[in-house]
């Protein structure tokens, strides 16, 4: 009877993840949130373009914040009293302004996620 030994190759996966950003590491996920926040910019409401001028992204990517007492108000698109609000620049502008932009322009954000990370989409 022989015996066999399976040899399996050294392969440093948490180095090929961190190398694309992913991981441990934080880069894939800032960079998809600069980018998701970047296309939201035309669908956030606008007036005086405070609201969309002193958006925030955290150091880890993991939120895109609205720092405005009003942006829950604007981004659900209701009044306190429930009636709906009217926006400068709609139909473009105006509430879930990330899933309308998803919507309109999710294969954009995927491809780009895709480059920055080494691979190309599926």
């Amino acid at each position: 009877m022989s015996s066999r030994t399976k040899i399996y190759p050294r392969i440093e996966t948490g180095a090929i993840l961190r190398s694309r950003g992913l991981g441990a590491s934080t880069s894939a996920r800032r960079h998809l949130a600069v980018t998701v926040a970047r296309l939201s910019d035309k669908y956030v409401p606008m007036q005086s373009s405070t609201l969309k001028n002193t958006r925030q992204i955290d150091s880890e990517g993991r939120a895109i914040l609205y720092n405005q007492p009003y942006a829950n108000t604007q981004y659900e698109g209701k009044s306190r009293s429930g009636a709906p609000l009217n926006y400068h620049g709609a139909p473009m502008r105006g509430p879930h302004w990330d899933k309308r932009m998803m919507a309109d322009r999710g294969d954009e954000v995927i491809d780009d996620l895709a480059k920055f990370v080494g691979g190309k989409r599926k």
